[in-house]
């Protein structure tokens, strides 16, 4: 990680007297200049819309020229505004989390820095002071704890990401060290096939059922489901929310 402080704003630009926190996503990009040697992508957990935006900017990075030019994906704002406002700690935490896999999965992202890891304020109304996963008392968000989760989760092995089409939406299998996480577009009740008994968890580490092969489990965009075991497959649950009986049908 690296310290956002002010060493790093150009010398022709005067801080403000009254500035005391950070500025933004600019500033942050200028306190990884030391660490980044490479073609490199910004991208805010809570303005994050799917794989596809790695997908989009990756392939424009591919056509810049080494200096002198940047892209940014931009999207529709009635598309993007959140239905109840700003975005909730619990929000960010699924954000966060996904946004993560997703990056590790794709096989196009080396490294990825957060912004930021403390909050820089204590007004919970001003958005910019509320971007951390601890609080400024040092307390740890959902957002600290689902990443660590995460971290916890998938710390060695080869990452891979899948995807796959259901009606109605589109499902996530991310998978690294023999453990996998599950995702899908939408609110979903899923069948999850895994290699060998496992228990299912949720972002917070609590347990969803007991150990099985065959997992009835309710996932969505912010809400991952983790196995410490190689997922083999997902489907819809047909059985009305109720758990999947071993003789049920699975379609693919």
């Amino acid at each position: 990680y690296q310290i956002q402080d002010f060493s790093s704003v150009p010398d022709f630009y005067v801080i403000p007297p009254e500035r005391t926190k950070p500025f933004g996503t600019v500033h942050a990009a200028l306190c990884a200049r030391g660490e980044v040697h490479e073609p490199f992508a910004i991208i805010n957990a809570d303005d994050y819309y799917g794989v596809s935006a790695y997908r989009t900017i990756l392939d424009k990075l591919l056509t810049l020229p080494e200096q002198g030019e940047a892209a940014m994906v931009g999207y529709r704002l009635k598309n993007t505004v959140s239905d109840h406002g700003t975005v909730s700690e619990r929000e960010q935490a699924g954000k966060y989390a996904r946004a993560y896999m997703t990056a590790a999965g794709s096989g196009m992202i080396h490294s990825i820095y957060g912004y930021n890891f403390v909050d820089d304020g204590f007004n919970v109304l001003e958005r910019e002071n509320n971007f951390g996963i601890l609080r400024r008392d040092l307390t740890p968000k959902p957002a600290y704890r689902a990443l660590a989760k995460v971290c916890r989760t998938f710390c060695s092995g080869t990452p891979t990401l899948e995807s796959v089409k259901l009606s109605g939406y589109e499902a996530w299998i991310f998978r690294m060290g023999g453990r996998s996480a599950v995702w899908a577009t939408g609110t979903a009740r899923l069948v999850v096939q895994t290699d060998s008994p496992t228990e299912a968890t949720n972002l917070m580490d609590e347990k969803l059922g007991g150990r099985q092969t065959r997992a009835s489990v309710t996932t969505g965009p912010l809400a991952p489901v983790f196995f410490d075991a190689n997922v083999l497959s997902v489907s819809k649950d047909r059985s009305a929310g109720q758990p999947a009986a071993p003789d049920d049908p699975i379609t693919f």
